[in-house]
């Protein structure tokens, strides 16, 4: 994202978000769910876990190969860390990282909603809101994107 873009994970968190819906549902379609994955694999089918797990992994290498900064002090640093004094495994990492994608999108999605749904329900307050955006944009003080 720090791209001006997502990689398409927002995608790929909603795509496993509606196989958990139906899943947790109806457990018994994960077999066949995953059996028919296994079939299609051949011709580039894949599921949304194994592409969020693609995408974890990616960016979990571009930090130990250094491409990425490692002077953060943010979650996967705190993973690696772990990782080197052996507390923790790769496999946790990967797991640790995939929970807090799916997680984070959750809570932003129904904290984004709720901001709609009070400013929708309080004009007074979404005008107010477009007035200092209107006086931040006229006055060059916001980052684009």
């Amino acid at each position: 994202m720090e791209r001006e873009g997502d990689d398409g994970i927002i995608h790929q968190i909603h795509r496993a978000t509606l196989y958990g819906s139906f899943v947790g549902i109806v457990p018994d379609l994960h077999y066949w769910y995953q059996k028919t994955l296994e079939k299609l694999r051949p011709y580039g089918v894949h599921s949304s876990r194994a592409e969020l797990l693609d995408f974890v992994n990616f960016h979990i290498g571009q930090r130990r190969k250094g491409i990425t900064p490692n002077d953060k002090n943010d979650f996967l640093t705190k993973l690696l860390a772990l990782e080197e004094e052996g507390t923790n495994t790769h496999a946790d990492t990967q797991v640790s990282c995939r929970s807090n994608i799916a997680a984070g999108s959750d809570t932003t999605a129904i904290t984004l909603g709720a901001i709609l749904y009070y400013l929708i329900q309080n004009p007074d307050k979404m005008q107010k809101l477009r007035d200092e955006i209107d006086q931040k944009c006229n006055a060059g003080e916001l980052s684009d994107p």
